[in-house]
């Protein structure tokens, strides 16, 4: 063999040691990617009875679409609300996803883990709030005391509390309600487009509200008892 048949031979080795190791990395990586999501894929679930409007869902791996809270679940894995697909995530440790389906024309936004050991979630397009069990059964509570619900938090009366940021409609509010899905709203003369809450070390519930127009904005602390109390700049 001469001396460019040669090269010409060891060209072609080395272009199919190339093309071997391109192969083997994408084999690995659909083997690496293949358990969890077989782990993942179906599972079924079982719904809640405490609330009319209960639906049987199942885990599937559809990924992650405008993810927008986040909240350390009872069992320790990360639980996320995806608005872009309507649907509630769960992310483990390890990087496991599983993403759970709640219904048509929602698209989950605050989210909070009860004293229930639930997931507790607020639905602003369809007025409602969410309750998931880590097996993944949905139920949504609709009705009085529910309009446009923003963030939400577990409360320090082992309710969930919310905020109902409808002000077009004049219905902007604090939201309560109990595990069984009774609902309760308190309201004050100045409230506006309410945004976050949580529970503060006093024992209160404190939320941020801001004016649609641009003109100011307030934090605002209500008591477990419905007590509202705003407080602006300098107050």
């Amino acid at each position: 063999m001469d001396s460019e048949s040669l090269a010409s031979a060891r060209e072609r080795v080395r272009i199919g040691r190339w093309r071997l190791v391109g192969v083997a990395v994408v084999v690995l990586t659909t083997f690496a990617l293949a358990p969890a999501q077989r782990a993942d894929a179906v599972v079924a679930a079982t719904p809640s009875a405490a609330a009319a409007a209960t639906s049987a869902v199942t885990i599937e791996a559809r990924g992650i679409s405008s993810a927008l809270h986040i909240v350390q679940g009872p069992g320790g894995d990360m639980w996320f609300t995806n608005s872009g697909n309507g649907s509630i995530g769960r992310i483990t440790e390890a990087g496991v996803v599983s993403i759970i389906p709640v219904a048509a024309n929602v698209a989950p936004s605050g989210i909070a883990a009860g004293a229930d050991g639930d997931l507790w979630f607020t639905n602003p397009a369809d007025d409602s709030i969410g309750r998931m069990t880590s097996a993944g059964a949905v139920t949504l509570f609709r009705g009085v005391g529910i309009h446009r619900p923003t963030g939400i938090t577990a409360g320090p009366d082992g309710n969930i509390w919310y905020t109902n940021s409808d002000s077009f409609a004049g219905l902007s509010s604090i939201g309560r309600i109990t595990p069984a899905g009774v609902a309760t709203s308190f309201t004050a003369p100045d409230l506006l487009v309410l945004n976050g809450i949580t529970t503060g070390p006093d024992g209160n519930l404190w939320f941020t509200d801001l004016d649609p127009n641009g003109t100011g904005s307030w934090v605002g602390r209500i008591t477990p008892t419905g007590s509202i109390t705003l407080h602006v700049a300098g107050a």
